[in-house]
């Protein structure tokens, strides 16, 4: 079907012409049709499929996606049971870093969505747009710091769940963050 294509959602993943605060209306339009053809087993679509979630930051249909792609999608190489489908795994490895940091809006949202189950854990060296790493760790499913670097430096917007914050690092600086993003140096 036509959804299942890269080409209409491209917009909305892994572009930024359209984002879930920026055009409501259509991000629930995804959301709906996701609803309504949901995956029914591993490979490149329900990679994808979990990194649209993500994108419409859906914790729980994250996590049933993660569920599904693991049950159904790698075989002992880490790529499709009887196909190399090198796609689903590098999808899928996409999808996982989108649940925990996204920066296509103009601004880095942390924990966007976190599935249940990963109430507890950490993530080191998660690359955000502008040349920004990241890492964070997170207790009962919500954030306790987080550490960002940026390379080239300058203001960065962040954002965990409603909090925002903007922040100014020096090029090469390390800012240590705690989960109000409030820089405690």
């Amino acid at each position: 079907t036509l959804f299942r294509s890269v080409s209409p959602n491209f917009a909305f993943f892994p572009g930024s012409s359209i984002t879930l605060r920026g055009n409501p209306e259509f991000a629930a339009t995804y959301q709906k049709w996701l609803l309504a053809h949901p995956s029914r087993g591993g490979g490149f679509i329900a990679s994808w499929d979990i990194a649209m979630w993500a994108r419409l930051e859906q914790s729980d249909q994250v996590g049933n996606g993660l569920a599904l792609f693991v049950s159904h999608g790698p075989g002992l190489n880490l790529h499709n049971q009887g196909a190399n489908q090198s796609d689903a795994s590098f999808g899928f490895t996409a999808a996982v870093a989108e649940a925990l940091v996204q920066s296509h809006a103009g601004e880095i949202s942390l924990l966007p969505a976190l599935p249940a189950g990963w109430e507890d854990g950490s993530v080191t060296g998660l690359r955000a747009r502008g040349e920004y790493d990241v890492s964070m760790r997170w207790k009962g499913g919500k954030l306790l710091s987080a550490d960002l670097h940026g390379l080239k430096g300058g203001a960065v917007k962040l954002r965990y769940g409603q909090k925002t914050s903007t922040v100014t690092l020096k090029p090469g600086e390390t800012m240590h963050l705690n989960a109000d993003l409030v820089a405690a140096r």
